[in-house]
């Protein structure tokens, strides 16, 4: 996919343009909502992806 991205930025195609385009805003929103509903079928789930955020974010703040 960054590979798409990279071409289209010089690209004089439409085709390869539209594909880029298509990648960052189809394709990433859709596997950011899986991995959500993915995450939210089973509390353990939650509770862990939770943990990894608090810690995730407690790294980068400190």
């Amino acid at each position: 996919m960054t590979d798409r991205v990279k071409a289209a930025r010089g690209a004089e195609d439409p085709q390869q343009v539209a594909l880029a385009c298509w990648a960052l805003l189809v394709i990433v929103p859709r596997a950011v909502l899986h991995g959500v509903s993915w995450a939210l079928e089973h509390p353990l789930r939650t509770i862990a992806i939770g943990l990894l955020l608090a810690g995730l974010i407690g790294a980068l703040t400190l």
